[in-house]
């Protein structure tokens, strides 16, 4: 083999250097960096024998059995190295990966956090083109109940509902306002001013008339622009609205 042959080579050299010229010597010990520690172990070998007297070949085989060993332990060394340096690689990679597809790849939200409504909000959920025209439109479309101008029932309502992700307004329910309890007398003067109504009402019912009012106008309007959370994520939200019912005294209907 290669290796036997360098070192039959450096074991002549070591026994008979002078029918080797300078440049051959050098050319010997330098071929490669396992050449010239063999070479280094054998010199020590050979230093050693003359101390001792020991035989000369002996010493350079053991210096020789010596190199192959710490040969091996290199080898081992050097193949861990390389599968820590590998293993390292593959972490550096895939952590380099992940951390590309968390910025591609939005946090998905859980069920949870989807569903969420929130009360409090960064950016609260409005109406498109702003309040003067969410008043207008309220103002435009509205009409006050009949039974609540024959009542004079008049006052604040006031409404809540979810503005959805996709602006859609649900969920609508009254949170105060004004409703009417009827008696015998108020059902019979209304039926007799209006005998031909569909209104239906019924002693002892307790109707939230300008509620319901309220309900039918909003449930008109158009997509509002949803809420956001601090993060600037669009979440749905509830929306509180104040709507005022008030009579015009020159247009009651009695």
């Amino acid at each position: 083999m290669k290796e036997e042959k360098t070192i039959q080579q450096l074991l002549e050299m070591l026994d008979n250097p002078e029918t080797y010229t300078e440049q051959e010597i050098r050319d010997i010990i330098n071929h490669d960096e396992e050449t010239r520690e063999a070479y280094r172990l054998m010199v020590e070998a050979k230093r050693s024998s003359r101390h001792t007297h020991a035989n000369n070949l002996t010493n350079v085989d053991a210096a020789w059995k010596r190199f192959n060993q710490r040969r091996k332990m290199q080898k081992q060394r050097s193949s861990w190295m390389k599968i820590a340096a590998s293993f390292i690689i593959v972490l550096l990679i895939t952590g380099v990966s992940f951390a590309a597809y968390q910025k591609v790849m939005p946090k998905q939200e859980t069920t949870a956090e989807s569903d969420s409504i929130y009360n409090i909000v960064t950016v609260d959920a409005s109406y498109p083109d702003g309040w003067e025209q969410c008043y207008k439109f309220i103002a435009a479309h509205i009409s006050y109940p009949r039974p609540c101008e024959f009542f004079e029932i008049q006052g604040r309502v006031i409404v809540n509902f979810v503005v959805e992700k996709d602006g859609r307004i649900t969920n609508i329910r009254k949170v105060r306002g004004p409703g009417i309890k009827l008696t015998q007398k108020q059902v019979d003067d209304y039926n007799a001013a209006y005998p031909d109504n569909k209104d239906n009402l019924k002693v002892g019912q307790n109707r939230d008339l300008l509620f319901i009012e309220a309900e039918r106008v909003i449930k008109q309007m158009p997509k509002w622009n949803p809420a956001k959370n601090d993060r600037g994520k669009i979440v749905r939200s509830y929306f509180n609205m104040p709507i005022n019912f008030r009579l015009n005294k020159t247009s009651r209907q009695k």
